[in-house]
């Protein structure tokens, strides 16, 4: 694995630096972390053909153009749609192809649930470990009944649950 020296931009190899020029100008603010990871990911870079290397690019790039909270959501959609089984990703993706571009729309306007903060937990905490406030009443579970709607996010692809209230 590369140390902090090696792993600053103007260190690498040529084809380190081809296989990762859309990440030069985030270089010094990704953490070493990740760095390995792009290393290791640039490794093949040249054995893909020039179609595949665009379409890296191409999504190195809208990667790279997100906000620390839209990457962590991004993550966050990964991991629950990477735990879902393959029949359940296929029914899902062809519900969503089966919509019309006006419904496409309504769901990716439904899409607007922001991470507020850096920092996000992958599931919520249970009610047993949540301290109540003096003074507060703890919540109930019929207050905030809602159903999951499985939402495309348009720049990853991957679905993501958005919980809809009900009576909305």
């Amino acid at each position: 694995m590369p140390n902090a020296t090696a792993s600053q931009w103007q260190n690498l190899s040529y084809p380190q630096k081809k296989a990762l020029a859309p990440l030069a100008p985030h270089w010094a603010q990704i953490s070493p972390a990740q760095k390995n990871k792009w290393l290791a990911m640039s490794i093949n870079f040249d054995k893909l053909s020039p179609r595949e290397q665009a379409t890296l690019h191409e999504r190195m790039a809208d990667w790279a153009a997100l906000s620390p909270q839209q990457r962590a959501q991004a993550r966050l959609s990964f991991n629950q749609t990477k735990a879902l089984a393959a029949d359940q990703k296929i029914s899902q993706w062809e519900a969503y192809q089966a919509l019309s571009q006006d419904d496409r729309k309504k769901l990716a306007a439904q899409q607007t649930t922001k991470i507020q903060g850096a920092a996000t937990a992958s599931r919520s905490a249970s009610p047993q470990k949540v301290i109540p406030l003096a003074g507060k009443s703890p919540p109930t579970e019929n207050v905030n009944k809602s159903t999951p709607i499985i939402v495309i996010d348009k720049k990853t692809l991957l679905p993501t649950t958005v919980a809809i209230p009900e009576g909305t």
